[in-house]
């Protein structure tokens, strides 16, 4: 029998990649669910314990496959993808399935679960009491020859919640970092737009010396704005490039690195705007003599890349969420063992 828990269920490559990976467990599943009906009910279960097993295994599986045919509508497809509903039916239909499935099957093949079981607990469970305990009992079972049913379905229960809550506080966090790109993002388009429109609106002219020094000549024209918005966004993709370099996990069931990268040009832009006009306001020590168009679009550059300073409390959030690492000491569960 193969391990119970899904290959890969973190994974969040293409848009509907999970539909994949739950569909194929569930194929994994009934099959196994179809061997155990074939056989006698196992010492200490009676057949009509057998039976209602059995049928709760279908069940799950069924609520699974509807889970997976929800999410294909369009019309529902956003609102899922938001709330997270279709892919978590789908998964805890799976693992409910799991639950179901270690009383339902024989020793041999039930104690081979233990190990990935236990591997489980250990990397999305927080450091306690109640993980210590789980971990002796399932590593006392896996050494020794006694199974004990009722110890492994409450480890496999208490992992399964554990690890719900992390995926919930990572859509959280993701919905949230959506919400703070798209408004500071929308922001920055209305302020090019209106400045573009009325140049007065936002000046980049220096006040200093005997006639204004704007980014380019005396004048302030309609395209400066967005031009330093456009300097110190590429500026913050640079930081992208550090983000990478620094992955130690696949992705999670609700990747927010995606986001994150859009959040960092969105922030250059904005930490750009805000640097240029403290420079020729000069409220921020700027370099000294004539400012030129290339020196201030390359501070421009310069503070889009710097707004790392202030993103990386986002980054280190989202590293908490998402590293095994982070489970045991901030709350955060880990995805299943693939």
């Amino acid at each position: 029998m193969g391990k119970i828990f899904n290959r890969g269920a973190g994974a969040s490559l293409p848009r509907g990649i999970w539909r994949t990976e739950v569909a194929v467990r569930i194929g994994e599943l009934r099959n196994r669910v179809r061997i155990a009906s074939c056989m006698p009910p196992r010492s200490g279960l009676t057949p009509c314990e057998h039976d209602r097993l059995t049928e709760a295994v279908d069940r799950c599986l069924d609520r699974a496959q509807t889970a997976i045919e929800q999410d294909r509508r369009r019309r529902e497809h956003m609102r899922s993808w938001w709330a997270g509903t279709s892919m978590t039916t789908g998964w805890e239909s799976i693992h409910e399935a799991e639950l179901h499935l270690l009383s339902l099957e024989d020793v041999e093949d039930a104690k081979t679960t233990l190990p990935w079981l236990l591997t489980w607990v250990r990397r999305a469970m927080n450091r306690g009491p109640e993980k210590a305990r789980h971990e002796k009992n399932l590593a006392s079972q896996i050494d020794g020859r006694k199974l004990d049913r009722t110890q492994a379905r409450q480890a496999l229960r208490d992992v399964i919640v554990a690890n719900n809550a992390r995926y919930a506080n990572l859509r959280a966090f993701r919905n949230n970092l959506v919400v703070v790109t798209a408004l500071l993002a929308g922001l920055v388009a209305a302020l090019c737009a209106w400045h573009a429109l009325n140049p007065s609106i936002l000046s980049l002219c220096s006040s200093g010396g005997t006639e204004p020094s704007c980014l380019a000549g005396t004048t302030s024209r309609p395209a400066d704005v967005a031009l330093v918005a456009l300097v110190g966004a590429l500026g913050g993709m640079l930081a992208i490039a550090f983000g990478l370099a620094k992955t130690k996990s696949p992705p999670s069931r609700y990747d927010p690195r995606a986001w994150l990268g859009l959040l960092k040009p969105v922030a250059g832009a904005a930490t750009a705007l805000i640097a240029v006009a403290l420079i020729q306001a000069d409220i921020l020590l700027g370099p000294d003599g004539e400012h030129s168009e290339m020196l201030l679009l390359s501070y421009a550059a310069i503070f889009g890349f710097s707004q790392q300073l202030l993103t990386q409390f986002v980054d280190k959030r989202a590293e908490s969420l998402i590293e095994a690492d982070g489970a045991s000491g901030s709350g955060a569960g880990d995805a299943e063992p693939s």
